[in-house]
């Protein structure tokens, strides 16, 4: 739903829809019909991302929502996929491990959460660490908020130098 509002409000841009999920292919097509828009929708697994048969365009960005977050550890694959294309910049939010404070009883219990369901972690301090190398920008780093068992709105957005 998140490309879907966002071409409604970029008419002239060009969305794509990358999803390892064969019901978001669908659920693209009705909105297309739905809105009178033209998002395309691609099949697209990021454990294998440089596998995939999906050409980069120039003048593009990335935008994850909650998408990461299921990779765990696995995300370096994903990540020097990013890298190796020449987007204009990469927008994250995704639950981010590392934004958490041990200390605090509260993140603490989130953190467990995390590693429970073996989500994202180590992303952003592979950011840092890209950053530091001169490698990468990251412009923006939020906290936001999330739900009762951890914060899924954390917001990184980041460009290649």
């Amino acid at each position: 739903h998140y490309v879907i509002d966002l071409s409604l409000q970029y008419q002239n841009n060009n969305f794509f829809a990358l999803d390892w999920s064969r019901n978001s292919y669908k659920i693209i097509e009705e909105a297309n019909k739905r809105f009178s828009i033209n998002i395309e929708p691609v099949h697209f697994d990021m454990f294998k991302p440089f596998e995939q048969n999906f050409k980069i365009r120039n003048s593009t960005s990335v935008y994850t929502i909650g998408s990461l977050e299921q990779l765990g550890s696995s995300y370096k694959n994903i990540l020097s996929w990013f890298l190796k294309n020449n987007f204009d910049c990469i927008m994250n939010i995704e639950p981010i491990y590392e934004f958490y404070d041990l200390n605090d009883p509260f993140d603490s219990v989130a953190a467990e959460y995390i590693k429970k369901r073996n989500w994202l972690k180590g992303y952003y301090g592979s950011l840092l660490n890209l950053e530091k190398t001169g490698d990468i920008e990251i412009l923006e780093r939020l906290r936001l908020f999330g739900s009762l068992y951890h914060e899924t709105y954390n917001f990184i957005i980041w460009r290649k130098v």
